[in-house]
């Protein structure tokens, strides 16, 4: 399954401890097996970041996030995959439209 982090960051030097802290484990392959990290996305402002994880089980990825981070409070959610856009593996929930083709008039640049 996929699961999202939403971290709301309190403290940001101990944010920055821990995400140093897991970036650290996921180069030296020390996360637990059960986890693949895909995604980190800070904002800009420093005050919040999601994060997606592939995990089997939303319980014990949260068991470890919890113990792991320092410096912010962190809500989780399971992924409704088969509704989602851009999930690894997972195929779009919707064909393209086919794009229309632009229109000119009377030498005129394209119709929008």
């Amino acid at each position: 399954m996929h699961a999202v982090i939403r971290h709301y960051i309190s403290d940001p030097l101990k944010w920055d401890r821990t995400v140093k802290n897991i970036m650290s484990m996921i180069e030296q392959h020390r996360l637990p097996g059960a986890f693949k990290p895909l995604q980190y996305l800070p904002s800009a402002d420093g005050r919040n970041a999601d994060c997606v994880w592939e995990t089997e089980s939303l319980g014990a990825l949260q068991k470890f996030m919890d113990r792991e981070t320092t410096g912010a409070r962190n809500e989780y959610f399971e992924v409704k995959t088969e509704a989602a856009i851009g999930c690894p593996g997972v195929r779009s929930w919707r064909k393209r439209a086919p794009r229309k083709p632009n229109v000119t008039r009377r030498g005129q640049g394209a119709e929008r």
